[in-house]
């Protein structure tokens, strides 16, 4: 996995979800992070990482795009972009069931 490059550390803070920016969580309120989260990890593993990196980490769409081992930066940001609708149709779901 991408993050084990970092570090065991990271790779454990990683799992464990300490990665999720508090300011994003004052922002959005706990209702919709907890949709957030249980919507992402109904995503593929590869959906799932490029959204984190790219929202929860920063990383440039030429860092996940090396990250995971894409042609370019544009393919890199057409996973996050396809994710990302992804994930707020999950969200939709998840929050409507609430």
């Amino acid at each position: 996995m991408w993050i084990e490059s970092f570090g065991n550390e990271a790779s454990e803070l990683y799992r464990l979800g300490f990665f999720f920016n508090q300011k994003v969580l004052e922002a959005i309120g706990t209702d919709a992070a907890e949709a957030y989260e249980a919507a992402l990890v109904k995503l593929s593993n590869e959906q799932r990482e490029a959204v984190m990196m790219r929202i929860e980490l920063g990383f440039s769409y030429q860092q996940i795009a090396e990250a995971q081992d894409r042609p370019s930066a544009n393919a890199a940001r057409m996973v996050v972009a396809r994710a990302l609708v992804r994930l707020a149709e999950l969200m939709r779901g998840i929050r409507g069931t609430r």
